[in-house]
């Protein structure tokens, strides 16, 4: 169980937060991006609904409780991840995680996912956004899918029609 050795711990004479600085800094940070409009990534946390467990902003217990839910990094490299990237930070939403395993979990890569294997039809074929993507070698994948995302049609996203000539124009 997570909390034995932390509530051993919780008895010693040092303070928790000296204790344990690395996970006090994310939960810190995870604090501030949800609570504090000045910080430069609120937008994406608590200006767009992700909330912080009630016990876990209590203002004199926020981090011991914080801590008894999550219990310490299994190794210092990993950090403060949601499971479900739409809902709040939670003892049931949140996991220690590796930066390769949360890397995979970022809003911008699910939809990624979703677009790539999204179907279109072009001149009677049918293939993954990616496929034609990769088919057409113009742009990058992930270019076509941001070209998508601004509204261009499917030959301009590709790159088939409107793409500025490149390089040295021929002298003569």
């Amino acid at each position: 169980m997570k909390n034995t050795n932390i509530e051993q711990k919780l008895q010693k004479s040092l303070p928790l937060r000296r204790q344990h600085q690395s996970e006090y800094g994310s939960w810190n940070a995870m604090k501030h991006r949800c609570t504090n409009p000045k910080m430069t990534r609120y937008y994406d946390y608590g200006g767009r609904g992700i909330t912080v467990h009630e016990k876990w902003l209590e203002e004199n217990y926020g981090f011991s409780n914080f801590l008894l839910d999550m219990g310490c990094k299994p190794e210092p490299h990993y950090t403060l991840d949601r499971i479900d990237n739409n809902k709040g930070y939670s003892p049931e939403n949140c996991r220690w995680a590796t930066p390769g395993v949360q890397a995979k979990n970022r809003r911008s890569i699910k939809k990624c996912k979703k677009i790539s294997s999204e179907q279109h039809t072009y001149n009677g074929v049918t293939k993954t956004w990616k496929e034609w993507s990769n088919e057409f070698q113009v742009y990058s994948w992930r270019t076509t899918m941001a070209k998508k995302n601004l509204g261009l049609p499917f030959e301009e996203a590709m790159g088939l029609k409107g793409r500025k000539p490149c390089g040295r124009k021929a002298k003569g």
